[in-house]
């Protein structure tokens, strides 16, 4: 992800420099997980309770609200071309 050095990716803990310890073990985490099921993360000491951070209740990692709104979209895209896909195959055995 490209921008400036002090900007963190959507997948980045907040207070994880990009490429740090903590930063790489967070996206393996997120990496490793077949699907995430995200909860709003409770917020870390000194944090406001609106930073928008959502944990997967599967494999631990964080991400931010942007992050988790384009993966939920993308599996809501998935499914619909799935629908679309099996309408098509269906409609072709038929003929």
């Amino acid at each position: 992800m490209s921008g400036a050095a002090t900007t963190t990716a959507p997948d980045a803990l907040p207070d994880a420099a990009p490429g740090s310890a903590p930063h790489r073990t967070n996206h393996e985490l997120l990496r490793s997980c077949a699907r995430h099921f995200f909860e709003l993360a409770p917020p870390a000491e000194g944090q406001r309770p609106d930073r928008g951070r959502w944990r997967c209740k599967r494999c631990g990692g964080e991400a931010g609200q942007a992050s988790v709104t384009f993966y939920c979209v993308g599996l809501r895209h998935g499914r619909e071309l799935a629908g679309l896909r099996h309408a098509h195959r269906r409609a072709e055995a038929a003929a």
